[in-house]
């Protein structure tokens, strides 16, 4: 995999594009488990200018689309070799690239085409070059951004602050430190992220748990839990398996691989946290 910064004007809205090839056979088809990760991004995959990955009830994907946030695993398909490039947003930048709430595409998508307007996707098929690729993408980011960009400085913040302090956020310290009302706070928030306010608590949560699990720097799964501010181990185990289908303990008996770090996890598919199997 590849990783390009993007250009220092889209520094705020883009964590880094993206690009890899999947070596598989020809008629191979892999299964992979997408699990929530607290984070928006955008594919463009293609093999021989089609789409190459399907939803678990057969559909293709669109050989570009905008991804929301998920809440709950899912399963996608690949066919065969594949090239991908990706899309990496700060978790704030979708409504304000482009123009929709994004809790609007949560636990779904959206295609290229029609948030553009105009056949992008045909586009980006011609241009094939991943560098080719983020150039014309900054500049479509930026034309739509410096047209109708409007930012939220308070949920920006806030964002940063949750992501500092998730091991021991509190809900009602945020309507406080904001002077806003709980119903408006949760509203421009929802807008923003993407999924409600204590869901995106537990989604980081969790997924800094799997930074501790796969360190393997603890006595018992109730120290995970208590660290990360949870009331139990059970509570945690309850959050772990909505995410993901299993539990902390079938993932350390069974030795089940799941990727922590958009950097070191499997390069395909990888700004949504996955397991294979």
């Amino acid at each position: 995999m590849v990783i390009l910064q993007p250009p220092y004007y889209l520094s705020n809205y883009i964590e880094f594009f993206w690009y890899t090839s999947e070596e598989t056979g020809i008629t191979d088809i892999k299964r992979v488990k997408l699990i929530p990760d607290g984070k928006h991004g955008l594919i463009f995959q293609q093999r021989n200018g089609r789409s190459a990955i399907s939803e678990e009830n057969g559909n293709l994907l669109p050989v570009g689309f905008l991804y929301g946030q998920s809440s709950a695993p899912f399963i996608n398909y690949i066919h065969g070799a594949v090239s991908v490039f990706g899309v990496f947003f700060k978790i704030h930048a979708v409504k304000e690239i482009f123009k929709i709430d994004a809790d609007l595409i949560a636990d779904g998508f959206v295609d290229l085409d029609d948030l553009a307007g105009y056949k992008i996707n045909e586009v980006l098929l011609n241009l094939q070059h991943p560098l080719k690729i983020k150039e014309y993408l900054s500049a479509f980011f930026w034309k739509t951004l410096s047209r109708y960009g409007k930012t939220d400085k308070l949920i920006e913040d806030s964002i940063s602050t949750i992501q500092k302090r998730v091991n021991d956020i509190n809900i009602n310290f945020l309507y406080k430190e904001y002077n806003i009302s709980k119903r408006q706070f949760q509203r421009r928030f929802k807008e923003r992220a993407g999924i409600h306010l204590g869901t995106f608590i537990r989604v980081l949560k969790f997924q800094k748990s799997l930074q501790l699990l796969h360190i393997n720097k603890f006595e018992k799964l109730s120290d995970i839990a208590y660290s990360l501010g949870y009331a139990d181990q059970s509570h945690y185990t309850r959050d772990f398996r909505s995410f993901t289908g299993y539990t902390p303990k079938d993932v350390l008996k069974k030795h089940i691989i799941i990727p922590e770090n958009t950097i070191t996890a499997h390069p395909l598919l990888q700004t949504r946290r996955h397991i294979y199997f």
